[in-house]
C-alpha cells in the first residue's frame, strides 16, 4: 500500500512539473528614464543580464546621454522623499556614470569614474604590458583569463586604471586596453588632460 501511494505521488508530481509553464525568456535589453533630481538622472535597465551584450548596451547608452547617470535594474531600488533618493535595495545591480565636474553642468559626457559592480567583487590579476602605439601614445595592455565580459571583469579593469593616476599624469593622453585569453581586444579606454577624464569603448 505504501509503495503504491509513493508511486501515485511521484506520477502526480511528474505531471505537475510537465504541465508547469516554461520560464519566459528575458526580452531585449532596454533602458528607460525614471526621473531626475538635483544629483542626476535615474534610469531603469529592463532585462539586464550580466553578459557582454548587456554591458555593451549599457556603455553605448551612457555615451549618448549626458550628465550624472544612475542606472538601476528595477524601478524600486531607490525611494524618493522630497526628491532625495534613499537606497532600498543593495542586493541588485546598479551602474553609475560620474562625469568630470558634474555639479551644475548637465551637458557633460566626459567620464570621471564609472562603477558597474556594487555587489561581490572578485579581484583579478592582470598581465600588464606597457608600450607606445602607432600614434606614439603611451599604452598599457592588460590581459587575463576570460572569454567574454561581465561586470566583475569590467570593474576590475576600471579600478586598475582609476588607481593608476600617477602614470596618467605623465602624458596628456594615456590609453588602457583589455584583452581576453584569446588576445581579443575587449575594452579601450583613453584618458585625457593628464588623467582628468576618459572615454571608453566596449568592443
Amino acid at each position: 500500500m505504501k509503495s503504491t501511494l509513493l508511486f501515485l505521488y511521484s506520477m502526480l508530481l511528474s505531471v505537475l512539473v510537465s504541465c508547469s509553464p516554461p520560464k519566459k525568456p528575458l526580452g531585449k535589453p532596454n533602458i528607460h528614464h525614471l526621473r531626475d533630481n538635483y544629483l542626476g538622472h535615474y534610469y531603469v535597465f529592463d532585462n539586464f543580464q550580466d553578459n557582454e551584450n548587456c554591458i555593451k548596451y549599457l556603455f553605448n547608452f551612457a555615451e549618448k546621454n549626458k550628465g550624472y547617470l544612475i542606472i538601476m535594474t528595477h524601478k524600486d531600488m531607490y525611494e524618493f522623499d522630497d526628491n532625495i533618493a534613499f537606497i532600498k535595495d543593495t542586493a541588485s545591480h546598479k551602474f553609475i556614470f560620474n562625469r568630470e565636474d558634474n555639479q551644475g553642468n548637465d551637458t557633460n559626457t566626459r567620464n570621471f569614474r564609472i562603477s558597474v559592480n556594487y555587489l561581490k567583487k572578485t579581484k583579478l590579476h592582470f598581465k600588464i604590458e606597457q608600450g607606445i602605439n602607432k600614434d606614439k601614445l603611451p599604452v598599457k595592455k592588460l590581459s587575463t583569463d576570460f572569454d567574454s565580459l561581465n561586470v566583475n571583469i569590467v570593474q576590475n579593469f576600471l579600478d586598475y586604471s582609476y588607481d593608476d593616476y600617477e602614470t596618467q599624469k605623465q602624458s596628456e593622453k594615456y590609453i588602457y586596453e583589455l584583452y581576453n585569453k584569446k588576445d581579443s581586444l575587449k575594452i579601450r579606454q583613453v584618458y585625457h588632460n593628464f588623467g582628468k577624464w576618459f572615454e571608453i569603448d566596449i568592443l
